[in-house]
């Protein structure tokens, strides 16, 4: 899939797909999420002691 065709789909510009691609700033949980439903996938976050 392209930046341009996941970009269409959640609703923002290629440029805001290559910035998120580049990790070049903040990226919103929300975004992710977008992303990920566009990708047929979902969000897990987990917290894990460090070291342990």
């Amino acid at each position: 899939m392209s930046q341009t065709e996941l970009g269409r789909l959640i609703g923002v510009t290629q440029q805001q797909i290559a910035k998120l691609e580049r990790a070049t700033g903040n990226v919103s949980l929300e975004t992710l999420e977008k992303v990920a439903r566009a990708l047929g996938k979902s969000v897990r976050i987990e917290l894990v002691t460090i070291g342990g």
